[in-house]
């Protein structure tokens, strides 16, 4: 059989020098080489088990579960061996684990059913969802209710008894389950509402009534250590909360409404993989155009776009790329919104003086290569960090623009003279994220005459689009997962000198299209003839009147 190092190799997926590095930790930690990878961030999760499914010869196929055989399986026994008993093929059952290789645990499951045992790669993830599907409490949320409700006409204090620590519970776990990235706690009139935001759109989740709202307000103000007497002015928090086998981070804002505080809840670190470039749906030319700007060993490169348009995860993924033992990688983030144990990651604390800038300053001291910053938004750390780029370091950051050619104006905006960032700005990654059709029910339609203007298409030509049906794995939704549309912005020599001389950004963008930026309108009407989104999310996300 094939070692699995070797088979990542072959896959290049890792490095020789990377495969050293973890097989040494395996030595002194004594675990699995695939933990190790996974937990150094050298490989994700879908990777390792490509790799271990080519190593065992099979292909990896979706996992239909007996539930009469799991129900012979104690929830604490599947738990603490972390296995999913999956169905019986003759004499032998079949389980799935993470635990793949656990020759421990083959042989305590083959006693346990006293019969022949194949085990199937499973991710942590997978395992974490399957597990909460057939061996999870099952939360009867209008009994929970019913009992605070009770509770607080008799004027008892229920912010954090069993029944509200509950429905919280279960509010987070849900949004974990729809892989939502926010969860959004809002105070109507007569209920709350909880929204959860799946693939960058918003859905409610749960309808509850509004007295219980204050109850929820301050267990989630319990957990963010948050002050809960304090009820008129905004509060922002964290807490890290347990989710299967791996704990999730979740940063909290409260802010007060006409109809009481409302909370938002952002989830991060869930799945505690690092993005790679490839997989983040650039096109062939802009990825190519990424991958060789941070290949440049000092200068600025910087992500544009709103919030939740996945800025940091592309630069986590260009850092990703680029990384090497060789040279020193350290962030400064409001939080770190995906941890790496391989560089060094700074938390900013305002409270204790510790900012952007301030942070910055003592960074530059202590010899980093590369230095990620989770968002330049005041002059002072703008300043900082052009002159870091003057000094061969590689800097990696965020601005709000809404186009990557806005990015010069912002700069100047924020007290930068041009004629110092111009030099040494490498390139602007103005980006959305978009929802993918859902495979499982795509379907081919032809275009309206409306949807070939949007994509400037003859109205006389014919066009097939594609859409989803709507169907119970994408939720009914017609959309599963998300990819970015984007644009890359590479100043050459002559771009440089007109933001020098103070370039209007309309008349930048136009000198930019004319070099061959394509722009993310023009990245997104390829992916609608690709047949990987829609028209709907074009307009959603992006100005069809400014088509260019």
């Amino acid at each position: 059989m094939k070692k699995l190092g070797d088979i990542l190799k072959e896959e290049g997926l890792i490095t020789e020098e990377l495969l050293e590095l973890a097989l040494k930790e395996q030595k002194r930690t004594g675990e699995l080489l695939g933990e190790v990878l996974l937990r150094l961030g050298f490989v994700s999760e879908e990777e390792l088990l490509r790799a271990l499914s080519k190593q065992a010869g099979k292909e990896e196929e979706e996992i239909e579960v007996d539930e009469e055989l799991v129900s012979k399986v104690p929830k604490d026994v599947a738990l603490r061996w972390k296995f999913i008993p999956v169905k019986k093929e003759g004499e032998k059952i079949v389980i799935a684990s993470p635990s793949n290789h656990s020759l421990e645990l083959k042989s305590f499951v083959e006693r346990f059913f006293k019969a022949p045992v194949e085990i199937k790669p499973l991710s942590e993830t997978e395992f974490d969802k399957l597990f909460r599907l057939y061996y999870g409490e099952k939360i009867n949320i209008e009994a929970l209710v019913d009992d605070i409700l009770k509770r607080l006409q008799g004027g008892a204090n229920v912010g954090s008894d069993t029944a509200i620590i509950n429905i919280v519970n279960h509010i987070l776990n849900k949004g974990l389950d729809d892989n939502a990235t926010d969860i959004h706690i809002e105070p109507g009139e007569s209920v709350t509402r909880i929204r959860y935001r799946v693939d960058g759109v918003l859905k409610v989740g749960l309808v509850l009534p509004k007295k219980i709202h204050n109850s929820i307000i301050i267990r989630l103000k319990v957990l963010a250590g948050l002050d809960i007497s304090e009820s008129r002015i905004p509060q922002d928090g964290a807490f890290t909360f347990k989710y299967g086998n791996r704990e999730v981070d979740v940063r909290t804002s409260i802010l007060p409404s006409i109809y009481g505080e409302a909370a938002v809840l952002r989830l991060l670190n869930v799945t505690g993989e690092l993005p790679e470039l490839p997989k983040l749906g650039f096109s062939e030319e802009d990825l190519k155009k990424v991958e060789m700007v941070g290949k440049q060993p000092y200068g600025i490169i910087l992500a544009s776009g709103p919030t939740g348009s996945g800025k940091t995860t592309t630069l986590y993924a260009l850092l990703n790329t680029v990384f090497s033992l060789k040279k020193c990688i350290i962030s400064v983030e409001d939080p770190p919104e995906i941890k790496w144990e391989l560089i060094r990651q700074v938390r900013v604390n305002p409270r204790a003086g510790l900012t952007f800038s301030s942070a910055l300053r003592s960074i530059l001291r202590q010899d980093p290569d590369i230095v990620l910053i989770g968002e330049i938004r005041d002059p002072e750390t703008a300043d900082i960090a052009v002159k870091a780029a003057q000094t061969g370091h590689l800097i990696l950051s965020t601005v709000h623009t809404n186009t990557a050619t806005e990015v010069p104006l912002r700069l100047q905006n924020l007290n930068v003279d041009p004629y110092l960032f111009a030099p040494v700005l490498l390139g602007v990654i103005g980006q959305r994220l978009v929802r993918k059709i859902c495979p499982y029910c795509k379907a081919p339609y032809p275009a309206s005459e409306r949807e070939k203007e949007i994509l400037g298409v003859p109205p006389d030509k014919e066009l097939t689009l594609w859409k989803g049906l709507k169907c119970n794995r994408c939720k009914f939704t017609g959309y599963m997962g998300r990819t970015v549309i984007a644009e890359v912005f590479i100043p050459d020599a002559e771009i440089q000198e007109e933001i020098v001389k103070g370039i209007s950004a309309i008349k930048l963008r136009k000198l930019a299209i004319e070099k061959g930026m394509k722009t993310m309108y023009m990245d997104a009407v390829n992916k609608i003839l690709r047949g990987i989104t829609t028209v709907e999310e074009l307009e959603r996300v992006l100005k069809t009147t400014e088509r260019f």
